[in-house]
């Protein structure tokens, strides 16, 4: 049943019932991938569920789709994560290309499917572009995909991302699949295991990069002051920071100044900002990578 909330009801109920994506205030704007609507929070449609929850519904009439479907207006769908500049943003064709993917897999994780076909016909299929087909490869395979993901990742959100991607991979290189290198089990148990590794080292990289940092730091407070000349430099360059601090994007401005100005934990972070974890930990790599590419003119005066 369609129920009307007042509007701090509404902003509450958004931030508990979307567990994909933070909402910030109700003029916060989505996208769906379905119907390609945008709208923000006042317009969000609410059912009231008979267990006393909602269910968020997007306000187009007919689509129904769910906030897993939802995308922010300006944010990128996919990202390059096998280049060294895979943070930036894609061109309007990847993104295109990504939009349609996304809506593809979207709309299968909850739709397992048990079929007579063999893997090699479901692949041979998905390489002529039919989504059924990988549908069923999702519901045959995707738990065990999975299970090969958290024996390397142990992080809940980075394993949905990671098995997402394994998914879009197969889709896009299907046609490439030849059944003399083996069954498509393996060949996708492989991808699994390379993504998930590559996964786990930008997360220990940026753990790293965090210490390094973090030594800095401290090593910089602790020791005695430099002559005056010596002082402006560092002033200087104080500015430079906030300055670079200012012109990362809200989002991950913000995550950066939680963890190391006011010393928040990533799961502290996340619970102010009622954000998922994975996401914090994107941000805030991304924010640090901007800040280090920023700075690199500098690096002889640090």
């Amino acid at each position: 049943m369609i129920t009307h909330l007042k509007l701090d009801a509404r902003l509450a109920v958004l931030r508990v019932e979307d567990r994909v994506r933070n909402w910030r205030s109700l003029d916060d704007e989505r996208l769906c991938i379905v119907c390609k609507r945008k709208f923000n929070g006042r317009q969000v449609e609410f059912r009231r569920l008979r267990n006393g929850k909602y269910e968020l519904r997007c306000p187009t009439e007919g689509c129904n789709s769910r906030p897993h479907l939802w995308i922010y207006p300006k944010t990128p769908l996919v990202s390059h994560v096998v280049r060294s500049d895979w943070w930036r943003p894609v061109d309007k064709k990847q993104e295109r290309r990504a939009f349609a993917l996304a809506r593809m897999i979207g709309s299968i994780l909850d739709q397992p499917g048990v079929g007579s076909a063999a893997d090699e016909d479901l692949m041979k299929d998905i390489s002529h572009r039919h989504p059924d087909a990988l549908t069923e490869l999702y519901g045959r395979h995707s738990k065990r995909l999975r299970a090969t993901i958290d024996g390397v990742v142990h992080e809940e959100a980075e394993a949905d991302d990671v098995l997402q991607e394994i998914f879009l991979q197969v889709w896009e290189e299907a046609a490439r699949y030849s059944p003399k290198a083996g069954k498509p089990l393996g060949w996708m148990v492989t991808i699994a295991r390379r993504r998930a590794i590559d996964r786990l080292r930008r997360r220990q990289a940026y753990s790293r990069a965090r210490e390094r940092y973090e030594k800095r730091v401290m090593q910089a407070s602790q020791s005695p002051r430099r002559d005056a000349a010596r002082e402006f430099i560092l002033n200087d360059l104080r500015h430079f920071l906030k300055k670079s601090i200012r012109a990362l994007p809200e989002f991950q401005r913000e995550a950066v100044e939680l963890a190391f100005f006011k010393g928040l934990s990533h799961r502290e972070i996340a619970a102010a900002t009622h954000a998922p974890l994975g996401t914090v930990k994107t941000r805030l790599e991304l924010g640090l990578q901007k800040l280090t590419h920023a700075l690199k003119p500098l690096r002889h005066k640090v």
